[in-house]
This record gives C-alpha cells, sequence and structure tokens, in this order.
C-alpha cells in the first residue's frame, strides 16, 4: 500500500537486490509490472532474463556459427587429429551420424569440415607426422650439442620385435630435448648388430648421423668412432 494514494502497488524484489529506488507499479493487473521488469531488468514476461554482448562486442548472430576462417579450419584438423590419435579413437568415428550431429550442434561451419570418409583422416594423420617430423629435423640440426642416442628393444603383444629410438639434445636455445625419432621393427635375431642396422638407418633418416656421438641401452653401451673420411661406426 502507497501511503501517499492509498494505492496497492507491487514491490520490486530486482530493484532491491540492485538498491535501485522502488518506482512501485500499480498492481491493477501485471502489465505495469512486465513493463517495469522489462524495461528496467531486462527481464521477459516468462521471466527469462535478456542476455547482452559485452560493451563493444557484436550480437551473436547465429549465422556466426556457419562462418569458418582458414586458420579456424587448419586448427580444427590439428585437433581433430590430436584427440583420435591421443585417445586411440577408430577413425570411422568420423563417420558416426551421432559424433557427427554433436559436431553440427556446436558449429555447423566446423560440421562441414568434417570428412566424410576414414581415409581422409588417415591421409590428415601421416600428413600431421610428416610436418612434425620435418619440425624435429631442423630441430636437431640447429641443436647447438651432440646427439645422443638412447633406445630399447621389447616384444609387442602380437610378438613383433620392436625398437624404440629417443634422440637428446640441447636446442638451439639450450633448452634440453628428448624426442622419440624412431618406433622400428627389428626383423631377424634380437642381435646388437640388427639392433646397429636399424639405429644407423634411423640417423640418416633424419640427417644427424654427423652429429650422434653416443647411444645407450640399459647394460649396453654403444660409442661413436670417427674413422677416415668422416665415416662413423658403433661400437658395442
Amino acid at each position: 500500500m502507497r501511503l501517499k494514494d492509498n494505492k496497492e502497488v507491487y514491490y520490486c524484489y530486482q530493484c532491491e537486490r540492485q538498491k535501485k529506488r522502488q518506482l512501485l507499479p500499480k498492481l491493477s493487473g501485471n502489465t505495469g509490472a512486465h513493463q517495469h521488469l522489462l524495461r528496467h531488468h531486462d527481464i521477459d514476461s516468462d521471466g527469462h532474463a535478456k542476455c547482452h554482448p559485452p560493451s563493444g562486442q557484436r550480437a551473436i548472430d547465429e549465422n556466426a556459427f556457419t562462418l569458418v576462417s582458414v586458420a579456424k579450419k587448419s586448427e580444427f584438423q590439428r585437433l581433430l587429429v590430436r584427440w583420435l590419435v591421443y585417445c586411440h579413437i577408430c577413425l570411422s568415428m568420423v563417420e558416426n551420424e551421432h559424433f557427427r550431429e554433436l559436431v553440427a550442434h556446436l558449429n555447423k561451419g566446423l560440421a562441414s569440415l568434417l570428412p566424410l570418409a576414414k581415409a581422409t583422416i588417415r591421409k590428415w594423420i601421416v600428413s600431421a607426422y610428416q610436418e612434425e617430423k620435418e619440425k624435429i629435423k631442423e630441430e636437431m640440426r640447429t641443436s647447438i650439442s651432440n646427439i645422443h642416442i638412447s633406445f630399447d628393444m621389447w616384444t609387442s603383444p602380437n610378438y613383433l620385435a620392436m625398437l624404440s629410438i629417443f634422440a637428446h639434445y640441447l636446442d638451439k636455445d639450450g633448452r634440453r630435448q628428448s624426442r622419440l625419432v624412431g618406433f622400428k621393427r627389428v626383423l631377424g635375431a634380437h642381435t646388437g648388430e640388427n639392433q646397429a642396422a636399424t639405429i644407423v638407418a634411423t640417423l640418416h633418416e633424419y640427417a644427424i648421423a654427423d652429429k650422434t656421438w653416443y647411444c645407450s641401452s640399459g647394460s649396453k653401451n654403444w660409442s661413436v668412432r670417427f674413422l677416415p673420411q668422416n665415416q662413423k661406426k658403433l661400437n658395442h
């Protein structure tokens, strides 16, 4: 009840919360209350608050979710490949209608970038691998230290002899790096000669044979001895 004219009025809870002066719309129907909430608090007749973009930012248009820049396309491809590889996701996931619907719900433009076949994903993965490999080769080429190699051999669950090869060095900024440069299958007997052949092939693959100095594997140590005409030989 408003004292000055004895009229029944609404008391606004939002004004109270925001410590604003009460405007006290009349209680004759609810139109005045709805107009007050909409005009002063951006709350519609259903009680939903309107969302406004931050100052200086345009309102979001639904069509904006269909536009994808070249940079965003490249980043989406990179992140998709990383997710598939690191999480061991089946490549045929991109063909799954439920996954495609999920991406489309988030961004229609990105959904249009999803390949229709897993063979395309395989090409993306191979391409990403080659790009990263070239980066590592350049990093080792410009390293400020000799490159040292560690390796280990083990048998996979399907009885294949696998040799992992790591390169250790200081990059051009003096930071210590350890890079996996080979995960190779070794054919034949598990002899030092077969392992050495696989290691040497990997060194030439990365063009670091001239910078490699020392190799080690558990109790076995491999050293590099320089021979005439800049040739090298692995001794164990």
